[in-house]
């Protein structure tokens, strides 16, 4: 068994980014390519430094400044972004200026380059902006159009989600279940902002699950069930049995010790554990990395600090997860009874982690249910 911060972070590893970009991106142009107005105000000679300076016009952004060329007791208001027209060395914030009769009054003293965004500044033409390796995230998006390239696509992996099981009915006698695990899965996904489509769900049929997996078309298939160590928990073996690389299997962990992790084709197989509270507490800590890598994007710290109102006993190895409530700041774990226990999950608001015994005014981790 293995932590679920190395489970994690072997997963990662092993999958290919889909999204990954092909070549390194470079500046097309100056950037900016021409002096510009960092503020609005006044743009100014600052060789005349007595009396007042005639203001001959407004230039705003996008507008070409060649129409206008200052004299040292000339002046233009200019917007930010505009261009700096010539004759002017330095821009006049709006604020620090008093206009009378049609000139104006400075109220502060004033330097050459004051508020201008000097060209190239922020890089020159064919200047390396990004390599090839990088992950994707919103500003580097926004680079691609700077520099007049395509960004690249953000691909959406195709998911199928199957529960797996015979005890699993709609209309369940006593001894049956209905299927929840696809509903909460879906609604994760949703949340995630990722389609799914719902599988058949595989019965306890070495032969129908095989199948399945050699010929259903997918990017990411999420299993629930049938991975622990009972007669019927056939997944782990097929997956050997047809070549699948093993990237882990079994946490250190409690609830979700079963879970397993494969690549198959390229493929990526996630087989969560049956029981709901071990599918959603898997679910929560996986897929969100996951989807954001497979995507090329930064993934982002999900476990926050935070204090506990009540003890919390703890023993063995395992790290524990716990559903809680959020109540003013402070963590209130719930009374969970064991890892199918829907009800504890669904009354609670996040999930805290737990390796060793806590007191109340101790600080941990917990994350969001979503």
């Amino acid at each position: 068994m293995i932590s679920i911060d190395k489970a994690l972070e072997q997963l990662l590893s092993s999958i290919q980014l889909v999204s990954a970009i092909h070549q390194e991106l470079r500046s097309d142009r100056d950037d900016p390519a021409v002096d510009k107005s960092a503020m609005d105000g006044y743009a100014i000679n600052t060789k005349h430094t007595k009396g007042t300076r005639r203001i001959i016009g407004t230039l705003y952004a996008g507008e070409d400044p060649s129409i206008y060329s200052l004299k040292q007791n000339e002046c233009l208001k200019i917007m930010t972004g505009a261009c700096i027209p010539l004759g002017a060395d330095a821009v006049v914030p709006i604020e620090q200026c008093q206009v009378e009769d049609g000139s104006l009054v400075l109220t502060k003293g004033v330097m050459p380059g004051d508020f201008i965004r000097k060209k190239a500044s922020h890089a020159k033409k064919n200047d390396l902006l990004l390599l090839h390796s990088h992950k994707m995230n919103a500003p580097r998006f926004a680079l691609y159009a700077q520099v007049g390239q395509v960004p690249p696509p953000i691909l959406s992996p195709r998911i199928v989600v199957c529960s797996t099981g015979d005890e699993l009915c709609d209309r369940p006698s006593e001894f049956q279940i209905r299927d929840s695990n696809w509903h909460s899965l879906s609604y994760l996904l949703a949340r995630l902002g990722h389609e799914c489509q719902q599988g058949p769900i595989l019965r306890d049929n070495p032969t129908q699950i095989t199948h399945f997996i050699n010929t259903e078309p997918f990017d990411i298939l999420i299993t629930t069930g049938g991975v622990s160590a009972g007669d019927r928990d056939y997944l782990p073996r097929i997956l050997k049995e047809i070549g699948a690389r093993i990237i882990f299997h079994k946490l250190n962990l409690k609830p979700g010790m079963p879970m397993l992790a494969a690549i198959f084709n390229k493929k990526i197989i996630l087989g969560l554990p049956g029981n709901a509270v071990s599918t959603y507490v898997t679910s929560l800590i996986f897929l969100p990395p996951l989807l954001a890598t497979l995507k090329g994007m930064t993934t982002t710290r999900y476990w926050t600090e935070g204090v506990l109102q009540s003890d919390v006993d703890h023993s063995g190895n395992k790290e524990w997860i716990i559903p809680a409530l959020l109540t003013d700041g402070f963590l209130n774990p719930h009374k969970s009874r064991d890892s199918s226990d829907l009800v504890a999950l669904a009354q609670s608001d996040v999930l805290i982690r737990i390796n060793s015994p806590k007191k109340k005014g101790d600080v941990v981790y917990y994350q969001n249910i979503l």
